[in-house]
């Protein structure tokens, strides 16, 4: 299990001793929260950590910032209705971003989920995959809860995003270039030569640099929403827990 720890408060130049295990309680809903009391010279220091649901050991806590309160200014109600899904309450992934109406208005500016050169699957799956990669429970929700149908992703595809070893579903040879193209993407931050030539035989220089273009924005996004720590939306909530 991946472990995230906090930097103690008192230093000691001999680190050993006994290891303690225990739960704290659940916060807010979110799921458990583990602690493990590290023993040392008589100073006992503590390490939070907490695994999710599909076992990658991402820590949860409570969110960073409060998202922005409506009423909000124009400019910034304009951009969050446009990015709004259809019947659904703004995101607050926009609605957090909003501290800072620049930063949410160049992000989004554009976004890739026009009509591209990729189709709809090729597309979701690179997100789904990237965002799993990158521990990004809040964006991999939304992204399989309103997109996984359109893109005729079924439930265990869906699900396999999130293995480490994604194999098993019934995936096209497309499929699973983009997943190998998305893993070392976020694993080495390049291709190797014989990674490139099969992406390069697989789809036209127009959806290669579209395919790259989506794992670099989409780890972007991943970075806001576990460093602000967004919680999931209550309609994604579920697609995470279904995919454990």
């Amino acid at each position: 299990m991946r472990r995230v720890q906090r930097r103690p408060i008192r230093s000691s130049r001999r680190m050993m001793g006994r290891v303690e295990r225990g739960a704290l309680r659940d916060m807010a809903g979110l799921g458990p929260w583990c602690a493990t009391i590290f023993v040392a010279n008589g100073m006992r220091l503590r390490y939070e950590f907490c695994s999710t649901n599909d076992g990658r050991g991402g820590m949860i806590m409570p969110a960073r910032l409060s998202p922005v309160a409506a009423p909000y200014d124009p400019l910034v109600a304009a951009q969050i209705e446009r990015l709004r899904p259809p019947g659904a309450l703004p995101l607050s992934l926009f609605t957090t971003l909003a501290h800072n109406p620049r930063v949410l208005s160049r992000l989004f500016a554009g976004g890739l989920l026009d009509a591209g050169s990729v189709t709809v699957r090729q597309r979701e799956l690179m997100i789904l995959r990237t965002c799993a990669q990158a521990g990004a429970d809040y964006e991999w929700g939304v992204h399989a809860a309103l997109f996984a149908g359109v893109a005729g992703l079924n439930a265990d595809q869906v699900a396999a995003t999130r293995r480490d070893n994604p194999l098993g579903p019934d995936w096209s040879e497309e499929d699973l270039l983009i997943l190998d193209t998305a893993d070392a993407l976020y694993a080495q931050g390049d291709l190797t030569d014989g990674q490139w030539a099969a992406l390069s035989a697989g789809f036209s220089a127009e959806q290669v640099v579209e395919l790259i273009a989506l794992a670099g924005y989409y780890r972007t996004i991943a970075l806001f929403c576990r460093t602000l720590r967004l919680p999931m939306e209550g309609f994604a909530g579920g697609m995470r827990e279904a995919a454990a």
